[in-house]
């Protein structure tokens, strides 16, 4: 809803939308929308990323993407990972995950984040793509066994972690993400002197520090590698809701 009255919204650069991810999935996840996703509004910014961790319950025999990799080959259709409902960020990232590397895991959705982990820890699902932040604690008090993050660099909050990338699935990224993004048609003096402003408070160390302690990184990139980024994750989505049959539950 409000995301259709931003886009509906005249550009004269008072009315602003926070985009997050589900922003380039929905277009492929839910076909019609009453708004285009990439028409009809005006990039300003890509502002922090957060990547998903890769957890399994301790109890899973594998200690590396790679081993995990290779036990979901050899018992396919056995191994199953959870998710906090149907075509969400991270219910994505293990369809990603299961194209890439040719695997047959089983998705179960949850309603909601909290959920999906309980039953992780409990051993009633395998493994998850979980937000690092609400993991961080069952991680490092044993509950949780990570295997790697998923954005494109390794985080700072877990530097010890190796990328999805690094751990063999060449150009892996699934990041959860914010950006700013107006209606169309907003003057680009506009969008350049609120980019630039935004791309101040982000320098500033308190609000790196905020950040990063949710597990988050600032990023405050420009309109135009904004708009690029905001082209491919949606092709990208695309390509995997399609790959895996998502439908909107």
């Amino acid at each position: 809803i409000g995301t259709d009255i931003v886009a509906k919204s005249p550009g004269d650069g008072y009315t602003f939308l926070v985009v997050p991810a589900p922003f380039t999935i929905n277009p492929t996840l839910f076909g019609k929308l009453p708004y285009d996703a990439l028409a009809d509004f005006t990039p300003v910014m890509l502002i922090n990323t957060t990547p998903l961790v890769l957890v399994v319950n301790p109890r899973v025999p594998a200690g590396s993407v790679r081993e995990l990799t290779a036990l979901a080959r050899a018992r396919p259709g056995t191994l199953n990972f959870g998710s906090s409902g149907t075509g969400g960020s991270n219910h994505l990232a293990g369809e990603l995950y299961k194209s890439m590397a040719g695997l047959k895991i089983v998705h179960v959705p949850y309603k909601g984040n909290a959920p999906a982990l309980t039953d992780l820890v409990g051993g009633h699902v395998d493994l998850v793509f979980n937000g690092l932040t609400s993991a961080i604690a069952l991680i490092r008090g044993g509950k949780l066994k990570a295997l790697a993050v998923t954005s494109a660099k390794r985080s700072s909050v877990l530097p010890e972690l190796p990328t999805m990338d690094e751990a063999g699935l060449k150009g892996f990224e699934a990041t959860a993400w914010n950006g700013l993004a107006g209606p169309a048609r907003v003057p680009r003096e506009i969008v350049t002197r609120l980019q630039g402003e935004i791309v101040k408070i982000l320098a500033n160390p308190e609000v790196r520090d905020r950040l990063r302690a949710d597990g988050s990184d600032p990023v405050g990139n420009t309109p135009d590698e904004f708009a690029r980024y905001l082209r491919t994750e949606t092709e990208k989505w695309a390509k995997v809701i399609r790959f895996a049959g998502v439908k909107p539950e």
